[in-house]
């Protein structure tokens, strides 16, 4: 245990080694960067921006500008809160949105790791005890380490739904014991709120009802059934059309491949290594000798990890093949996973072969995860810093500046109200391709009914562009004698035959 333990506390110091790396190249005290730190991000970004200038975050995606906000309430609440109480007292340009909202969930990562330590505690008791070093370990891993990676401080509620799932596990096991009804009580509120940030955050819920159900807990598992249920629909009554619309994403197609579903699992597999060799080995190790039905039945702590892992794998299995999906589904696997692996040390006992053979294949992970951290600090594989991408817009941006408005850039980022002021924002929704392919009935036909109005007097369109940009002839417009590094710009010839909302 103590090679598992020191080997874990490595790889999880080389981890925030790492994670602390990426910080520098992403956030500044001295400069508002413009950086990507996940996909889609800017969805985000604009969303926030319009809760604070008072606009309205849920939109229909058909309607100018073709924006689109995905992610639940308690998220724009929370972090449009924590934003706006630090840029009216410093007197912040809208340029700092970005870096409060990732310092936001960098933070919320920061306080991860020690609710994720003290639920593992929790859930496991006090009967015997656990190793503190490889509990501390895992707990970094899960909410700092490479599967979380820049997705610690970017501006979306996945982590924060994260550390509030755990809370919730963490507050129902302090609380089962002596008031079981209350600790159910307190789950429910817990994790609605992680809901209300994201979505898709059930799992916990989902784990502990199947636990409370499997052990024929009849009392706390109907009053999680019922107060999760009243929540979650009372919330869909009160809210608007477009709210629900939004958060079911009920007027997304979605597109589905194997192949893309495959390829979350090998980043999941690769950068939580640890916990899936602990796991298939507790799990081999227990099934050669026999004890895998005891195990379930006499250890609570890994039937509860069971029960919340299969809600994890059920809900990674629909979402992932999805297009557009990420391993950030898989940050609550990643958690039920460490918890069944720390449980299942504990079925295997001291001593013995089968102990040694569980801890020589979690040493085994803890060192090979080592070694991929190793690989990423020294330039080998990954990316250690996005600090060029900041270089990049703002050059950029310094060259459209003197562009004529009204100024439409083929740029989620670069269309923000802080990167191309003085024009309305065109960050276009994800999905806004597909819905032009699909022929939707997009307001004033898109960007493309746009240009061929004339509305913009100025395009910063992608360097190959010729005649078309889409599905519209650019026509009434001119290649300006210079471009910027990254784009073609054209400028308009004649007037314009409209205006937004004329």
């Amino acid at each position: 245990m103590r090679l598992v333990s020191a080997t874990a506390l490595v790889c999880a110091a080389l981890s925030l080694v790492l994670l602390g790396l990426r910080v520098g190249g992403a956030v500044s005290f001295a400069e508002p960067l413009q950086v990507i730190t996940s996909g889609w991000e800017q969805e985000s970004l604009i969303a926030l921006w319009e809760r604070l200038n008072g606009g309205a975050i849920y939109v229909n995606r058909l309607d100018i500008p073709y924006r689109w906000s995905i992610y639940n309430w308690g998220f724009y609440l929370a972090y449009g809160a924590g934003i706006e109480a630090v840029v009216g007292p410093l007197s912040l340009d809208d340029a700092w949105i970005p870096t409060i909202g990732r310092l936001l969930t960098l933070g919320a990562a920061a306080a991860g790791v020690v609710v994720a330590y003290h639920s593992f505690g929790a859930v496991l008791g006090r009967q015997e005890p656990h190793p503190r070093p490889l509990t501390l370990a895992f707990a970094v891993l899960v909410m700092a380490g490479p599967l979380v990676g820049f997705w610690a401080i970017t501006t979306r509620p996945d982590v924060s739904a994260l550390v509030l799932e755990i809370a919730a596990v963490a507050a129902y096991w302090r609380l089962r014991d002596r008031r079981p009804v209350t600790a159910v009580l307190v789950f429910c509120g817990l994790a609605y709120a992680a809901w209300a940030f994201k979505q898709t955050a059930i799992v916990a819920a989902v784990g502990l009802g199947l636990y409370l159900l499997a052990g024929r807990r009849w009392t706390p598992m109907f009053v999680l059934a019922g107060t999760m249920a009243a929540a979650w629909g009372a919330t869909l009554a009160v809210g608007s059309a477009e709210y629900v619309k939004s958060i079911l994403m009920a007027d997304d197609k979605a597109v589905l491949s194997a192949a893309h579903g495959f390829s979350v699992l090998v980043n999941f597999a690769t950068k939580f290594v640890p916990g899936l060799l602990g796991a298939a080995a507790v799990i081999l190790v227990l099934a050669r000798s026999r004890r895998l039905t005891a195990a379930w039945r006499d250890n609570e702590a890994l039937a509860f990890a069971a029960a919340g892992l299969l809600a994890g794998v059920v809900l990674v299995v629909a979402t992932t093949p999805r297009v557009g999906s990420s391993e950030s589904y898989y940050f609550i696997v990643a958690y039920f996973v460490a918890l069944f692996v720390l449980a299942g040390l504990r079925s295997l006992g001291t001593g013995g072969t089968d102990h040694r053979l569980a801890l020589g294949a979690l040493s085994l992970g803890w060192a090979v995860q080592g070694l991929a951290v190793l690989a990423v600090l020294g330039g080998l594989a990954g990316v250690l810093s996005v600090r060029p991408t900041h270089d990049h817009l703002m050059r950029n941006k310094a060259c459209l500046d003197p562009a004529p408005r009204p100024l439409f850039v083929a740029d989620i980022y670069l269309s923000l109200p802080w990167m191309t002021p003085g024009t309305p924002s065109f960050v276009l929704g994800y999905g806004y391709q597909t819905l032009r392919a699909e022929g939707r009935d997009m307001e004033r036909g898109g960007i493309g009914g746009l240009i061929e109005e004339g509305y913009f007097a100025a395009l910063a369109l992608p360097l190959g562009t010729a005649d078309t940009f889409d599905g519209a002839r650019l026509d009434g417009y001119r290649p300006a004698t210079a471009g910027c590094p990254a784009f073609k710009v054209f400028l308009r010839q004649s007037r314009p035959s409209g205006k937004i909302g004329g």
